[in-house]
C-alpha cells in the first residue's frame, strides 16, 4: 500500500512532468531511491 507521501510525489511528478516535460523531473522521479510505477 503507498503511503500518503509516495501518492503526493506521485501526483506531483505527473504533474510537473505533463506541464514541463523537462529531463530533470523525470530523472529525479525515476531515480533509484524515489522509484515509481507511472
Amino acid at each position: 500500500m503507498k503511503s500518503k507521501m509516495d501518492a503526493e510525489l506521485d501526483k506531483f511528478c505527473r504533474e510537473f512532468y505533463a506541464k514541463f516535460h523537462t529531463f530533470f523531473i523525470f530523472s529525479v522521479c525515476s531515480h533509484p531511491n524515489l522509484r515509481r510505477k507511472w
